[in-house]
């Protein structure tokens, strides 16, 4: 790897940079072009083996081919790096390595190919990891039903950003979000952009683009507010920078409490974290109220695992169900079981990080330790 700019070296002694971008042109006389000097390196595209061995036994070759470029996908088979000859890599089958029948054929010719053979809202019910009452569609924009009765869209535009990107960042993005058609809109008290976020929303209700009730959107409580006296107080000043009247979601941003004060992640003179006692049962008969006050339609929690679900379920006098469970879901982090438990008190689960993350944050760190026994299956 090069220093300044990670690349493979190629078998020709040139150097590719990993991540490119593609356009398409025809391909002849490659051998030709390159003692041109037109491009320095020549390959292919989508060969599989046999394709490429007709290539490098071609009496009279030049030059090999540099690379093969082809689709990989993230399968549990995984792909072969074959090395030496040819830089390739070859997923677990051979690309376009078959030959179709004449029926094959016929087949395909009465077909329509107008419309999409795989609509997802028609899939079987089955494939779902969530009821059919659940899977009850908006005609407007796919919706999954919660347990109070409410709907959420499927698909939300997260408004996290780091410290060192501009507030106004989060006002234009949003409002670009919604003019192209995403109705939830999910932030937070701690990513300190509810009054850039609200100030977009209201802006597309103004121009028409939207109405309220068009916005599904989600606000978080933090850490440092899980006194049951602290939770109104920190609901109302969210519904104050985004001048709304409502969230239409309010959950818990995490079961870990922090001493309350006005530093987010509050710490000692070591630089150890200050933790607070909260009973999590009397954080949600806060949430309960702020609901039964019109301040919330719906509420629920992050970042929790199955026991700490558990004791919210089991509370007496348990008025409200937590209608979701936000955490970090991926390919990598499938959180298969905790779904399953989700699922069986009909808890939606919300994906964040939904491509995968690398970010870990010290209260995260330290969530994972003082939660590991009963993590076991999730993390």
């Amino acid at each position: 790897m090069e220093t300044q700019c990670q690349r493979v070296k190629l078998s020709d002694g040139h150097f590719i940079p990993i991540l490119g971008f593609g356009t398409y042109a025809p391909k002849e006389a490659l051998e030709q072009c390159k003692d041109a000097g037109l491009p320095k390196s020549i390959g292919v595209s989508n060969f599989n083996h046999k394709q490429l061995e007709k290539i490098l036994n071609k009496p009279g070759l030049k030059y090999k081919p540099v690379c093969n470029q082809l689709e990989v996908l993230q399968s549990p088979g995984g792909g072969q790096l074959l090395g030496g000859e040819v830089n390739v890599i070859l997923p677990s089958f051979q690309v376009f390595d078959f030959e179709l029948t004449p029926e094959d054929m016929k087949a395909i010719d009465g077909l329509n190919r107008n419309i999409r053979y795989y609509d997802f809202q028609q899939r079987k019910k089955s494939e779902s990891a969530y009821s059919e009452e659940q899977q009850a569609m908006d005609p407007k924009s796919q919706k999954v039903k919660l347990n109070d009765g409410h709907f959420i869209p499927v698909l939300g535009f997260g408004t996290y950003a780091p410290e060192e990107v501009p507030k106004s960042e989060a006002l234009e993005a949003t409002k670009f979000a919604i003019e192209i058609g995403f109705r939830h809109v999910d932030s937070a008290h701690l990513y300190q952009n509810e009054e850039q976020v609200g100030q977009a929303i209201r802006s597309k209700i103004a121009d028409g683009t939207v109405k309220r009730e068009d916005i599904f959107y989600t606000s978080k409580l933090w850490c440092t507010s899980l006194r049951p006296e602290l939770v109104r107080p920190a609901l109302e000043k969210s519904l104050k920078n985004l001048q709304l009247d409502y969230v239409d979601l309010y959950i818990i941003h995490s079961p870990v409490s922090l001493k309350p004060g006005n530093e987010f992640v509050p710490k000692d003179e070591s630089g150890k974290l200050i933790f607070d006692s909260v009973d999590l049962c009397h954080t949600w008969e806060a949430l309960e109220k702020c609901k039964d006050a019109g301040l919330a339609k719906s509420i629920g929690v992050s970042n929790f695992n199955h026991k700490q679900l558990e004791k919210i379920l089991n509370k007496p006098g348990l008025k409200y169900k937590p209608v979701c469970n936000q955490v970090e879901c991926h390919p990598y982090l499938n959180q298969s079981k905790l779904l399953e438990f989700c699922k069986s008190h009909d808890i939606v689960l919300v994906a964040y990080a939904a491509l995968g993350s690398q970010l870990l944050s010290e209260l995260y760190e330290h969530h994972c330790r003082q939660q590991r026994d009963s993590l076991k299956f999730n993390f």
